[in-house]
């Protein structure tokens, strides 16, 4: 897991604050950031912390770096109404922003669901690991969004700017997700009633998963999640929907094992 980290750092680009997710580390035509790297920040932040890291000096490089891309992520990755951008390309010799767009969501102007699940709950992660309030808010504010455009099942369309309806459009795995950062949150939380607000989003969200027609025990199935989305799609018969996700079994487990200790 060192290893790992140390290997992910290597992606970091002092000149533009972020960890590049796509393309060759030594490009210096593009640089590439998915909001999904909020997800690995929680990796970098364990390894700063733990025995071997210091070894050659890295602890502290690695909380830099998880620092630096969170605070850039908040610039870059926002709109004004909490909503998330999925990619942002920036120039890597300056860190200029040079284009916000989407790869799996339905338009560049639009929230792609799972996206804005993978700010929530990184953010919620960073918070946890610095006790710096402001990554708090910034979880919140994704997650004010997302509450705010939920269907009544708690469980969203694959875009939520799509127009399209029937479960095939749906992603469970990004249930999934908001439902572990919601768990996460509740316990973070100093404000009863924030507490109170997203463990029962949690709970709500929860319920949903865990029965018809999101869930199945059946053994025909490649996944305990069923609805799960890889990214929006206009076509039913899309492979990449209603599909089975590794991320959407885990973190339902994920979510399962946090309602458990929830109730301890």
């Amino acid at each position: 897991m060192l290893q790992a980290a140390k290997s992910l750092a290597k992606r970091y680009r002092p000149e533009v604050g972020l960890i590049r997710s796509w393309g060759a580390i030594d490009d210096m035509k593009e640089f590439t950031v998915i909001i999904d790297n909020m997800m690995n920040l929680e990796l970098l932040m364990w390894a700063s912390t733990h025995e071997g890291s210091n070894q050659d000096g890295t602890a502290q490089d690695l909380r830099k770096i998880a620092i630096s891309h969170a605070d850039h992520a908040t610039q870059d990755f926002f709109r004004p109404d909490g909503s998330t951008y999925h990619v942002v390309e920036l120039n890597p010799l300056t860190g200029a922003v040079l284009r916000k767009h989407t790869a799996q969501g339905k338009a560049d102007d639009s929230c792609w669901s799972r996206g804005q699940t993978w700010a929530i709950y990184g953010f919620a992660a960073m918070y946890e690991a610095t006790k710096d309030r402001k990554y708090l808010e910034q979880s919140l504010k994704a997650a004010d969004y997302y509450l705010a455009h939920l269907p009544a099942d708690h469980v969203p369309p694959s875009d939520f700017n799509s127009t399209l309806t029937g479960l095939e459009f749906t992603d469970s795995s990004a249930a999934a997700i908001a439902c572990c950062a919601f768990f996460r949150i509740s316990r973070l939380s100093d404000d009863p009633a924030i507490r109170t607000r997203f463990r029962q989003a949690a709970i709500d969200t929860l319920r949903s998963l865990t029965r018809a027609p999101y869930f199945s025990d059946s053994p025909d199935k490649a996944s305990a999640l069923l609805y799960q989305a890889r990214n929006y799609s206009p076509d039913a018969n899309n492979r990449l929907t209603n599909t089975s996700l590794i991320w959407g079994d885990y973190y339902l487990l994920e979510a399962l094992l946090a309602y458990d200790a929830s109730q301890s």
